[in-house]
């Protein structure tokens, strides 16, 4: 059992990267986590809102 577990660990190291341009891999990070959504002006007409539904703190 310890074998296979030895033999796991070995086969997995992570590859390092070295990274050059530092000004372009700090702008492909912020990048990652970047989500642009567009809504189109029709959706106004569909979109339906109630007051009553809102719950204040302190309620279920």
């Amino acid at each position: 059992m310890k074998r296979r577990k030895q033999e796991r660990r070995s086969n997995s190291k992570k590859i390092k990267y070295k990274i050059n341009n530092w000004r372009e891999y700090n702008q492909s990070l912020k990048n990652r986590g970047s989500l642009t959504v567009w809504i189109s002006k029709d959706i106004e007409k569909l979109w339906y809102f109630s007051k009553g539904n809102i719950c204040k703190r302190g309620e279920g």
